[in-house]
């Protein structure tokens, strides 16, 4: 390469993994973020839903290969994760590196280009909690103002419908990410609306059906055409993607009560002057305790 194109790395192969190990130890979020699913949920139901426009195609050298590498990278995030010392071994003889480098990268190369033809993850079967994290499920990403809805029978996420057309909400954008907290459903017999439990994800605007562990801040009830409706609010437990970062529900209302006076206003005129009436905010506690209310036994 470097007669050919006069081009040579400033890193060498052995110092690059050394590097990339040491990566995977500093960032341990991030690396929950995988580890748990939620990233690769995330990532098939995108998939699912590309699929009606796609053609399945199955390759014919490697007909498993994608899977199959797709479990190999998560077993060894997982090793990197769980099992330091080890890794660390990895970092400091390079002589170990030389035979799985490549392994490894043409795994996570195949792994980043994953077809429609794999199976998706069905969104509607996944935990509330993964471990001891709080998973959200997002809608309608921040800043828009589509009405999007997933619907457990197709597995998609299409736009809600009022009299035959989108609906879309004639007020300021969304103040967060919206969605729902899977593996919740609020019983008709019990009070509920029939769904699962609303969440609102403050942080930058997330796609469509971004499935991500959560904080719980608090939670604003509301009573809307005479029913009680509870909204959690929430952050992203990573703190790459946070914007604000507030420990509970008092510090929130400190240290962020104009955010938090918004988040209010929204949801009281989003629908209408004073169409929805403002109850009450409770604290983080009150929030998780309306999850385990609501949360549906494992199948």
């Amino acid at each position: 390469m470097k007669n050919e194109l006069g081009w040579e790395p400033t890193i060498g192969v052995e110092e690059g993994l050394r590097r990339t190990a040491r990566w995977y130890l500093d960032n341990t979020t991030w690396l929950d973020n995988i580890t748990s699913g939620a990233y690769m949920a995330f990532n098939q139901s995108r998939l699912y839903n590309m699929h009606s426009n796609l053609t399945k195609v199955t390759d014919p050298i490697f007909p498993e290969g994608l899977s199959l590498c797709t479990r190999f990278v998560q077993v060894f995030l997982r090793l990197v994760h769980k099992a330091k010392p080890k890794m660390r071994s990895l970092i400091f003889f390079p002589s170990l590196s030389r035979n799985l480098i490549g392994v490894i990268a043409v795994c996570i190369g195949l792994v980043g280009c994953q077809s429609a033809a794999d199976s998706p993850v069905d969104i509607s079967q996944l935990p509330a909690f993964q471990g001891d994290s709080l998973l959200a499920v997002i809608e309608i990403p921040a800043g828009t103002n589509l009405k999007i809805e997933y619907q457990h029978t197709t597995r998609t996420f299409e736009p809600d419908q009022l009299d035959g057309k989108d609906r879309v909400v004639s007020f300021l954008p969304y103040p967060g990410n919206y969605g729902f907290i899977p593996g919740t459903l609020m019983d008709t017999a019990q009070g509920g609306d029939g769904d699962p439990l609303d969440v609102l994800v403050i942080s930058a605007s997330l796609p469509t059906g971004t499935v991500l562990p959560i904080r719980l801040l608090g939670a604003l009830v509301l009573k809307d055409r005479g029913e009680l409706d509870t909204k959690l609010i929430a952050i992203p437990l990573a703190k790459e993607q946070q914007v604000i970062a507030p420990g509970d529900f008092m510090e929130f209302s400190l240290e962020y009560d104009a955010a938090r006076r918004i988040i209010e206003d929204w949801f009281q005129y989003y629908k209408g002057d004073r169409a929805v009436e403002i109850v009450r905010w409770e604290d983080q506690d009150y929030a998780r305790d309306e999850v385990v209310k609501w949360q549906v036994s494992a199948n």
